[in-house]
Protein backbone atom coordinates (compact mmCIF):
# COMPACT_ATOMS: atom_id res chain seq x y z
CA UNK A 1 0.00 0.00 0.00
CA UNK A 2 2.99 2.31 0.83
CA UNK A 3 4.54 1.40 -2.27
CA UNK A 4 1.69 2.15 -4.49
CA UNK A 5 1.15 5.51 -2.80
CA UNK A 6 4.83 6.60 -2.88
CA UNK A 7 4.39 5.61 -6.99
CA UNK A 8 1.14 7.60 -7.05
CA UNK A 9 2.71 10.33 -6.05
CA UNK A 10 5.96 10.42 -7.98
CA UNK A 11 3.94 10.23 -10.87
CA UNK A 12 1.73 13.00 -10.04
CA UNK A 13 5.14 15.26 -9.50
CA UNK A 14 6.25 13.97 -12.89
CA UNK A 15 2.88 15.48 -14.25
CA UNK A 16 3.17 18.39 -12.68
CA UNK A 17 6.51 18.83 -14.25
CA UNK A 18 5.33 18.38 -17.67
CA UNK A 19 2.93 21.25 -17.22
CA UNK A 20 5.39 23.77 -16.40
CA UNK A 21 6.57 24.70 -19.80
CA UNK A 22 3.00 25.70 -20.63
CA UNK A 23 1.21 26.66 -17.21
CA UNK A 24 1.81 29.66 -14.76
CA UNK A 25 3.18 28.00 -11.51
CA UNK A 26 -0.49 29.46 -9.80
CA UNK A 27 -2.19 27.09 -12.19
CA UNK A 28 -0.80 24.21 -11.71
CA UNK A 29 -2.70 21.31 -10.79
CA UNK A 30 -2.81 20.50 -6.91
CA UNK A 31 -3.18 17.15 -5.00
CA UNK A 32 -5.99 17.26 -3.77
CA UNK A 33 -8.53 14.73 -2.19
CA UNK A 34 -11.83 14.42 -1.22
CA UNK A 35 -14.83 16.28 -1.98
CA UNK A 36 -15.71 19.87 -3.61
CA UNK A 37 -18.53 21.43 -5.15
CA UNK A 38 -17.51 23.33 -8.29
CA UNK A 39 -17.70 24.08 -12.11
CA UNK A 40 -15.56 21.70 -14.30
CA UNK A 41 -14.48 23.75 -17.22
CA UNK A 42 -12.90 21.23 -20.13
CA UNK A 43 -11.62 22.98 -23.70
CA UNK A 44 -10.82 20.91 -26.48
CA UNK A 45 -9.10 21.66 -29.70
CA UNK A 46 -11.44 20.83 -33.07
CA UNK A 47 -9.27 18.22 -35.10
CA UNK A 48 -6.25 18.58 -33.56
CA UNK A 49 -4.90 15.24 -35.45
CA UNK A 50 -5.25 17.09 -38.71
CA UNK A 51 -2.96 20.19 -37.07
CA UNK A 52 -0.54 17.56 -35.49
CA UNK A 53 0.37 15.83 -39.47
CA UNK A 54 0.67 19.03 -40.86
CA UNK A 55 3.32 20.81 -38.93
CA UNK A 56 6.34 19.81 -38.28
CA UNK A 57 6.73 18.35 -33.85
CA UNK A 58 8.92 21.61 -33.33
CA UNK A 59 6.49 24.23 -35.20
CA UNK A 60 3.32 22.34 -33.26
CA UNK A 61 5.00 22.03 -30.15
CA UNK A 62 5.45 26.25 -30.47
CA UNK A 63 2.27 26.31 -31.76
CA UNK A 64 0.26 24.77 -28.53
CA UNK A 65 2.92 26.77 -26.12
CA UNK A 66 1.66 29.87 -27.56
CA UNK A 67 -1.95 29.38 -27.25
CA UNK A 68 -1.87 27.70 -24.24
CA UNK A 69 -0.21 31.13 -23.13
CA UNK A 70 -3.87 32.37 -24.02
CA UNK A 71 -6.39 29.75 -22.78
CA UNK A 72 -4.48 29.18 -19.29
CA UNK A 73 -4.49 33.32 -18.56
CA UNK A 74 -8.66 33.21 -18.27
CA UNK A 75 -9.01 30.37 -15.78
CA UNK A 76 -6.36 32.01 -13.18
CA UNK A 77 -7.92 35.22 -13.74
CA UNK A 78 -11.16 34.05 -12.19
CA UNK A 79 -9.85 31.76 -9.61
CA UNK A 80 -9.30 28.62 -11.25
CA UNK A 81 -7.08 26.06 -11.65
CA UNK A 82 -5.83 23.57 -14.23
CA UNK A 83 -6.52 19.84 -13.26
CA UNK A 84 -4.72 18.47 -16.27
CA UNK A 85 -4.11 17.88 -19.66
CA UNK A 86 -4.95 15.20 -22.04
CA UNK A 87 -4.17 15.42 -25.19
CA UNK A 88 -5.19 18.92 -26.64
CA UNK A 89 -7.64 19.59 -24.21
CA UNK A 90 -7.25 21.07 -20.86
CA UNK A 91 -9.14 20.84 -17.40
CA UNK A 92 -9.84 23.44 -15.59
CA UNK A 93 -11.51 23.52 -11.80
CA UNK A 94 -13.24 26.12 -9.93
CA UNK A 95 -14.11 24.72 -6.59
CA UNK A 96 -15.19 25.64 -2.78
CA UNK A 97 -16.04 23.65 -0.40
CA UNK A 98 -19.68 24.80 -0.43
CA UNK A 99 -22.10 25.72 -3.04
CA UNK A 100 -21.15 29.17 -4.27
CA UNK A 101 -22.99 30.99 -7.26
CA UNK A 102 -19.52 32.98 -7.88
CA UNK A 103 -17.63 29.56 -9.10
CA UNK A 104 -20.23 29.17 -11.84
CA UNK A 105 -20.12 32.97 -12.82
CA UNK A 106 -16.64 32.58 -12.29
CA UNK A 107 -16.14 29.50 -14.98
CA UNK A 108 -18.47 31.10 -17.57
CA UNK A 109 -16.39 34.30 -17.69
CA UNK A 110 -13.06 32.10 -17.81
CA UNK A 111 -14.89 30.03 -20.26
CA UNK A 112 -16.05 33.14 -22.56
CA UNK A 113 -12.29 34.45 -22.11
CA UNK A 114 -10.97 31.52 -23.87
CA UNK A 115 -13.26 31.91 -26.78
CA UNK A 116 -12.39 35.49 -27.46
CA UNK A 117 -8.28 34.92 -27.01
CA UNK A 118 -9.02 32.06 -29.32
CA UNK A 119 -10.61 34.12 -31.62
CA UNK A 120 -8.05 36.76 -31.27
CA UNK A 121 -5.08 33.90 -31.53
CA UNK A 122 -6.61 32.41 -35.06
CA UNK A 123 -6.44 36.12 -36.58
CA UNK A 124 -3.11 36.01 -35.71
CA UNK A 125 -2.57 32.65 -37.20
CA UNK A 126 -2.27 31.42 -41.15
CA UNK A 127 -4.97 28.76 -42.10
CA UNK A 128 -3.00 25.66 -41.43
CA UNK A 129 -2.92 26.92 -38.00
CA UNK A 130 -6.11 27.30 -36.81
CA UNK A 131 -7.10 25.74 -33.47
CA UNK A 132 -11.11 26.16 -32.80
CA UNK A 133 -11.77 25.32 -29.30
CA UNK A 134 -14.78 23.78 -27.60
CA UNK A 135 -15.60 24.10 -24.46
CA UNK A 136 -17.83 22.05 -21.84
CA UNK A 137 -18.94 23.86 -18.04
CA UNK A 138 -20.70 21.24 -15.60
CA UNK A 139 -21.20 22.31 -12.09
CA UNK A 140 -21.54 19.22 -9.40
CA UNK A 141 -20.12 17.77 -6.12
CA UNK A 142 -16.46 16.98 -7.69
CA UNK A 143 -14.69 13.35 -6.07
CA UNK A 144 -11.47 14.74 -5.75
CA UNK A 145 -8.56 11.74 -5.99
CA UNK A 146 -6.35 10.29 -8.20
CA UNK A 147 -6.71 11.00 -12.06
CA UNK A 148 -10.40 11.48 -11.94
CA UNK A 149 -13.48 13.77 -11.18
CA UNK A 150 -15.93 11.07 -10.57
CA UNK A 151 -19.58 11.74 -12.82
CA UNK A 152 -18.39 15.45 -12.71
CA UNK A 153 -15.33 15.14 -15.07
CA UNK A 154 -17.35 12.16 -16.78
CA UNK A 155 -20.44 14.69 -17.36
CA UNK A 156 -18.28 17.57 -19.06
CA UNK A 157 -16.66 15.42 -21.04
CA UNK A 158 -20.14 14.53 -22.68
CA UNK A 159 -21.35 18.09 -22.57
CA UNK A 160 -18.03 19.60 -24.45
CA UNK A 161 -18.71 16.45 -26.89
CA UNK A 162 -22.28 17.76 -27.76
CA UNK A 163 -20.82 20.66 -29.10
CA UNK A 164 -19.58 18.86 -31.72
CA UNK A 165 -23.09 17.58 -32.73
CA UNK A 166 -24.83 20.90 -32.45
CA UNK A 167 -21.84 22.61 -34.18
CA UNK A 168 -21.46 24.95 -31.33
CA UNK A 169 -18.48 26.47 -29.14
CA UNK A 170 -19.83 26.52 -25.32
CA UNK A 171 -22.34 24.30 -23.87
CA UNK A 172 -22.87 24.34 -20.41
Amino acid sequence: LFLGLFFQYLGAQRERESFRQWVPKKALPEVHTGTAFGTCLLTDIQGPRSLSSRLHRLEYNSLMERYYDRVVLPVTQHNGRIWGFSGDGMMCLFTAEEPQKALRQNACRAALEILVQVDLFNQQMGEDQQVPTRIGLHTDWIELGGKTLGDAGNTVSSIEGLNRILSTQLLA
